[in-house]
C-alpha cells in the first residue's frame, strides 16, 4: 500500500517570496503577467499558491534569470 502525499494548503505570495528567496514583488508580478497561472489560486479574493513544485517550475519555465 502506497502513502499519498498530504494535500497543503494554499500559501501566500508571501511566503512563497520568501521560499524563491525573491521579493513579494516579483511573485506579485509574476501572477499579474500571466508568468504563475496554473499554481495560483484565489483565496477570499486574494491570490495564493496552490502547489509549490508547480509554481517553481512555471517560474524556472517562464522568468528569464537577470544578468
Amino acid at each position: 500500500m502506497t502513502k499519498r502525499a498530504k494535500k497543503q494548503p494554499p500559501i501566500s505570495l508571501r511566503a512563497y517570496a520568501a521560499h524563491r528567496k525573491v521579493s513579494v514583488e516579483a511573485v506579485s508580478k509574476a501572477v499579474t503577467s500571466g508568468r504563475l497561472r496554473a499554481s495560483v489560486v484565489k483565496v477570499g479574493g486574494q491570490p495564493k499558491i496552490r502547489d509549490v513544485e508547480l509554481a517553481d517550475r512555471e517560474w524556472d519555465a517562464n522568468t528569464r534569470p537577470r544578468v
